[in-house]
C-alpha cells in the first residue's frame, strides 16, 4: 500500500499542500528565523574561504545532497503527520452512527479530550493577551452604570462562548479535511 502512496506524484501533491501551510509557520516561528540567519553567515563565511575548485565542488555537492535528503525528510514527516492524525479516528468513542454524526464525534472527542488540554496549555503570548483584556475590559466597566456592567458581561460572555464553537468548528474542519486528504493518499 506505502509503495504507491509514496510516488514522485503523491510527494508533489503533499508538497503543494506543505507549501501553502509551512510558509506562514516558519515565518512566526523565531528558532526557525535564528536558524535561517545563522545559516546566512555560515554560508557568507565558506564562500569567503580561499578553497581550491576541487574542494569547493567536494563540499557543494555534500550540501546538496543534505539539502535533498532534507527536503526528502520534510515530505515524509509530513506525511507521517497526516498519518498520525488519522490514527486520532481511533480515539474517538464508537458510537451508533445512525444517531450521531462524524462531526458530533469529533466535536465530542474535541470537548473531552483536545478541548481540556489546550485550556492548560496556553502561551505566554494567548495568557499575556488575555491579561491585557481583562485589564481593558475591567477599565471600561468601571465607567459603565452597574445595570450596563450586566448587560456588558453577558455579551463578553457570549461572546467568549461563540468563539469556543468557532474553535470546536475549525476543529472539525481541520480533522475532517487530513482525514479526507489521507483517505485520498491511502486509496
Amino acid at each position: 500500500m506505502f509503495d504507491t502512496l509514496l510516488t514522485e506524484d503523491a510527494k508533489n501533491k503533499l508538497d503543494n499542500l506543505k507549501d501553502n501551510t509551512l510558509p506562514a509557520l516558519l515565518k512566526k516561528d523565531e528558532n526557525y528565523q535564528k536558524l535561517s540567519s545563522d545559516l546566512r553567515t555560515a554560508q557568507k563565511n565558506y564562500e569567503s574561504l580561499n578553497l581550491s575548485k576541487e574542494h569547493r565542488k567536494h563540499i557543494d555537492d555534500l550540501i546538496s545532497l543534505l539539502d535533498l535528503q532534507h527536503m526528502e525528510y520534510g515530505t515524509l514527516n509530513y506525511l507521517a503527520g497526516l498519518i498520525d492524525n488519522q490514527k486520532l479516528d481511533a480515539l474517538l468513542p464508537v458510537i451508533d452512527t445512525a444517531t450521531l454524526s462524524t462531526e458530533k464525534d469529533i466535536l465530542k472527542f474535541y470537548y473531552e479530550i483536545q478541548h481540556p488540554c489546550a485550556e492548560q496549555c496556553e502561551s505566554e503570548e494567548t495568557l499575556k493577551f488575555l491579561k491585557i483584556l481583562d485589564e481593558e475590559e475591567l477599565a471600561f466597566t468601571a465607567l459603565l452604570p452597574p445595570e450596563q456592567k450586566d448587560i456588558f458581561k453577558k455579551l463578553a460572555n457570549k461572546q467568549i462562548e461563540g468563539v469556543g464553537y468557532s474553535m470546536a468548528d475549525s476543529f472539525v474542519h481541520g480533522f475532517l479535511s487530513c482525514s479526507k486528504l489521507l483517505r485520498l493518499f491511502l486509496n
